[in-house]
C-alpha cells in the first residue's frame, strides 16, 4: 500500500512539474501530518515499522526525517522511547554524518530515551558518538541524560546497567556530572532519594564527582541530608 501511494505521489508530482506546478507532488502528499498527533507518515512508520516502510518514506522524501509532530518529537524519537531499536539503529547509522533531529516532548530527546532502555546499548552508544550535544541538553525539569540515568536505574530495575551508562556518558563528557535540575539536585540527590546504593557508591568512588558531593540544592539540602529518609 505505501509503495503504491508513494508511485502515485511521484506520478502526481510529475505531472505537476510539467504543469509549471512543481511545489506539489511527492513530498508535499508525503510530509502531510494527521489531525491528531500531528504525526507525519514517517513518524507513523518509525513508530510501527516495518523497517521496509521506513526505508521507502525516506527514499521518496529525506526531508520528512526533519519533520517534528505536534508535540515537538522528531521521527526518531519516538522510534527510540518505543523501543524500535532496529529502525533507530538503521536510521543513525545511514545518516551518521548528518543525523537529523533527535528532540522529543517536553524538550527530551533521543539519547534520554536510550538511556531508559539499557538492554539495547547500540542506539546509545551511536548517539554518544556522533551527537555529543545531546548529552547537555536539558528537559523542561533541567534533567539531563545523564541526571535520568540515576534515577532510572532506581525505578527501573536496571541500577548496574544505568551505572555503565552513566559512566559511559561522563568518559564522553566530563562536565555532565556537574548538571542539576530545577530542584537543585546533583545526581547524588537522586540516588540518596530513592535509596540506590549502586549510584551512590558509584558516585562516591568517582574522581570526576567529588564536585558535587556536598552540593546544596534551593532548599539547602546536600545529598547527604536524604539518606535515610526515604
Amino acid at each position: 500500500m505505501v509503495q503504491i501511494l508513494v508511485t502515485g505521489a511521484k506520478e502526481v508530482g510529475v505531472r505537476d512539474v510539467e504543469s509549471g506546478e512543481s511545489c506539489i507532488g511527492v513530498k508535499r502528499m508525503l510530509s502531510m501530518q494527521n489531525l491528531v498527533k500531528e504525526d507525519s507518515g514517517l513518524h507513523v512508520g518509525m513508530r510501527n515499522g516495518p523497517l521496509e516502510v521506513v526505508k521507502l518514506l525516506i527514499d521518496a522524501n529525506r526531508e520528512l526525517l526533519g519533520l517534528v509532530n505536534g508535540v515537538k518529537e522528531s521521527p526518531i524519537f519516538p522510534t527510540v522511547e518505543g523501543g524500535s531499536f532496529h529502525i533507530a539503529k538503521h536510521i543513525i547509522e545511514k545518516f551518521l554524518d548528518s543525523l537529523p533531529p533527535c528532540g522529543g516532548d517536553n524538550a527530551m530527546n533521543a539519547l534520554r530515551a536510550a538511556v531508559v532502555q539499557t538492554h539495547h546499548r547500540d542506539v546509545m552508544g551511536l548517539l554518544l558518538e556522533k551527537r555529543v550535544d545531546l548529552i547537555q541538553e536539558k528537559d523542561v525539569c533541567r534533567w539531563t541524560p545523564f541526571l535520568c540515568a540515576g534515577h532510572v536505574s532506581s525505578s527501573h530495575g536496571h541500577k548496574k546497567g544505568h551505572v555503565r551508562v552513566m559512566q559511559e556518558i561522563l568518559c564522553q563528557t566530563p562536565e555532565a556530572g556537574d548538571v542539576v535540575d530545577n530542584k537543585g539536585w546533583t545526581a547524588l540527590h537522586i540516588a540518596a532519594v530513592n535509596e540506590n546504593i549502586d549510584v551512590v557508591k558509584y558516585v562516591l568512588r568517582t574522581p570526576k564527582l567529588e564536585v558535587i558531593l556536598n552540593v546544596a540544592d534551593k532548599d539547602g539540602n546536600t545529598p547527604f541530608a536524604f539518606c535515610g529518609r526515604a
